[in-house]
């Protein structure tokens, strides 16, 4: 009796072994499949979002001649080849 008790036990183990192992498979799975989905959404997310750190168009930026501030050429004022960033400076300038 005593072997067959051995014999039974060693077929429970086993069989216990093979569920735990099967079991942890399918978690394993599951788990996987889990990070795929939340992966594809958070990137599907991220494209419908609009970017906001770039700007629309870059300008070119120049120096007013008689202050020194920069700004967009489209808002100087053009005289003499030179850059202003008002009309009294470049009044000013030419003034001189």
């Amino acid at each position: 009796m005593c072997a067959l008790q051995l014999q039974c036990t060693e077929q429970i183990l086993a069989a216990s072994v093979r569920h735990t192992l099967e079991f942890g498979m399918s978690r394993l799975l599951f788990l996987l499949a889990v990070a795929i989905v939340v992966y594809l959404l958070l990137k599907s997310y991220r494209r419908q979002m609009p970017k906001q750190d770039t700007p629309a168009s870059s300008e070119e930026m120049v120096r007013c001649v008689v202050c020194g501030v920069h700004l967009p050429k489209s808002e100087s004022i053009l005289a003499g080849g030179k850059f202003f960033c008002s009309e009294a400076h470049r009044s000013e300038h030419i003034s001189k």
